[in-house]
């Protein structure tokens, strides 16, 4: 980018003070369902509004009062602000505030400089080096299977939605698959996103984006920490013709850890060491494991009653995967609506389902063998595929060439 330009070294400004922005409306003698109308026109209006890059805090709250108890908060902030983690870290902070605002007691957090500093000492030649390996040959996308081509000069943006919910029973079989296996719940929706890009790219090599906390065990108090750590990496995923899953996934864990280990390099940098074209990203379709700790203890343990928590937010990529872990998995697949119909993106969340289904009922087939689709799609898939008897005259290619320009001179 230009502004990097004769820049040897960008700084981290911290500003001294950056009030808040706080917009208070009433809605106490609203009616409910007027209340919801006027909600969903104020998240639209803040989402059409976006955030000035140039004018800090990067951030505003709308208190909007429903009774003498009660308020509507609507908090909007730039990512680069805050993670998800960070989030509720600054929520615990202001109930404690708001239960005592005169002696409540703040945990001390560590500053982010510190994590700033530990970056800077990190080894920067190693980890380029296991970047350079990892994305060797690399010189060609992974294609998504588009209703509508991008345009160059397209900016993607996952704005629309589609939502799916594992039941109970399943989510349970896929702990204890991965239990078994020695996995983390996160490695198996990898896996099966990177199974279902493959299977509609039609290749055994594919490449995702997975974004991680960024918090460094090594570094005392990460956890605790505020600001922005989380990270999207490279994911290079090889479907193998042989062996099973458990074994295939058990590599795949293996290594996604060296990577989140060589974390810190610059997306911009990983791609210098591709063959990809210039204006080809590294990834289009990222996972997301939104682990929060968030629940109604977070407020309760100040008095104070939390409900109707949402959050609404976007990415640069066509394809976003969510995943919310909980006694039933729930997956939402944000995608650039230009680009893909909402009939696709139910297509694409329906195949994840059966793909980690098929995982929650054995670890120990095939990948390939996994399927994509329920007994029903593919009863429904064969009868499309036979399609319909037709009374076309036997000739070749060329003759009914031949005929439709006879016919049509």
């Amino acid at each position: 980018h230009p502004v990097w330009q004769d820049v040897p070294e960008p700084l981290l400004v911290v500003r001294g003070a950056a009030p808040v922005p706080v917009t208070h409306l009433d809605w106490s003698d609203v009616a409910e369902t007027a209340r919801e109308a006027r909600l969903r026109d104020l998240l639209r209006e803040e989402r059409e509004r976006g955030i000035d890059l140039a004018r800090a805090p990067l951030q505003r709250l709308t208190l909007a009062r429903l009774g003498d108890d009660s308020v509507r908060v609507v908090w909007s902030f730039h990512h680069m602000v805050l993670d998800g983690w960070s989030l509720f870290h600054v929520l615990s902070d202001v109930f404690a505030c708001v239960a005592d605002p005169d002696t409540a007691a703040l945990p001390v957090r560590r500053p982010f400089r510190d994590y700033v500093a530990w970056l800077g000492d990190r080894d920067r030649e190693e980890a380029e080096r296991h970047w350079r390996e990892r994305l060797a040959s690399l010189d060609e996308p992974t294609p998504l299977p588009y209703d509508r081509e991008p345009r160059e000069s397209h900016r993607a943006e996952s704005r629309e939605t589609v939502r799916a919910v594992l039941p109970a029973v399943t989510t349970r079989a896929l702990r204890e698959r991965a239990k078994e296996a020695g996995l983390t719940l996160g490695t198996l929706v990898q896996g099966a996103w990177a199974l279902l890009l493959s299977r509609h790219a039609g290749r055994d090599e594919v490449v995702l984006g997975t974004t991680v906390s960024g918090r460094p065990p090594e570094l005392d108090g990460a956890e605790a920490m505020t600001g922005l750590f989380i990270a999207t990496l490279p994911t290079r995923v090889t479907v193998p013709r042989a062996g099973t899953l458990a074994q295939w996934l058990r590599r795949l864990q293996q290594e996604q850890g060296e990577d989140r280990r060589h974390g810190s390099v610059p997306l911009t940098r990983m791609k210098a060491f591709t063959g990809l074209p210039e204006r080809a990203g590294l990834f289009d379709s990222i996972v997301v494991f939104e682990n929060y700790p968030v629940d109604d203890g977070l407020a309760a343990a100040h008095g104070l009653r939390l409900s109707g928590l949402e959050g609404v937010e976007t990415t640069n990529y066509p394809l976003s995967l969510v995943v919310e872990p909980g006694p039933e998995l729930a997956l939402s697949l944000g995608y650039d609506p230009e680009l893909f119909d909402a009939s696709t993106a139910e297509r694409l969340t329906g195949h994840l389902t059966v793909l980690l289904q098929g995982m929650a009922d054995d670890l120990d087939r095939a990948p390939r063998r996994l399927p994509l689709l329920t007994p029903a799609g593919r009863e429904r898939a064969v009868r499309a595929g036979n399609g319909a008897v037709t009374g076309a005259p036997v000739t070749t290619t060329a003759g009914l060439f031949a005929g439709w320009v006879r016919r049509t001179p």
